[in-house]
């Protein structure tokens, strides 16, 4: 994701994500790190991520992404991922 969202900034082009992983406050945050910035979700789903956002800076966002991009297993990504939504509050 973070390649196609590089790829796109630098080709200056918008990158968007269609699907359930944007619908996750928490994933909406990784997306956001990672340079993606338009999301479509379901309706439903609204309120709460657009909360994440406006609750979380942007080097917030970036900080996890970049740390997320550094694990070198999927068990490190998943212990990463359950710390920062308790440190984040989601």
């Amino acid at each position: 994701m973070k390649r196609i969202a590089d790829a796109a900034e630098k080709a200056g082009k918008k990158a968007s994500v269609c699907g359930e992983m944007a619908s996750d406050p928490l994933n909406a945050l990784l997306l956001m790190g990672m340079g993606l910035r338009e999301f479509s979700l379901s309706a439903p789903s609204i309120p709460v991520v657009k909360q994440a956002i406006r609750t979380h800076s942007l080097a917030e966002c970036q900080n996890l992404a970049d740390s997320i991009l550094a694990c070198r297993t999927s068990e490190e990504v998943t212990t990463l991922l359950s710390t920062a939504s308790k440190n984040l509050g989601l």
